[in-house]
């Protein structure tokens, strides 16, 4: 039975021997050599690198790990987002869109 370690795990190593940010896509590269995988799925390793609390999204794609950065540096203030207003373009959009239907049919 062969171990095989989460690509996860070693982007966390790689960062940590490292010690600096890495881009998104040479973080990529360095756990590709690291891992028993020749190409993989770059859109999966991403989700899993978001979703893994260790590490934080920085500016330009770069990753670090979280346990280096402050909260405030790695917090997304979300309160001033508004599902409200997607929802209002949303609505926006598809009154148009019945619009341009309409113009179209006379």
């Amino acid at each position: 039975m062969s171990t095989k370690r989460a690509l996860t795990d070693l982007a966390y190593e790689i960062i940590a021997e490292n010690n600096k940010v890495m881009s998104f896509t040479d973080l990529w590269k360095d756990v590709l050599k690291m891992s028993e995988e020749t190409s993989g799925d770059i859109s999966q390793f991403y989700t899993d690198l978001t979703l893994d609390g260790r590490f934080v999204s920085l500016k330009g794609n770069t990753w670090d790990l979280k346990e280096k950065h402050k909260f405030a540096d790695s917090f997304v203030d979300v309160e001033g987002l508004s599902v409200e207003d997607d929802e209002e373009d949303e609505r926006e959009d598809s009154e148009d869109e019945e619009e341009t239907i309409e113009q179209e049919e006379e």
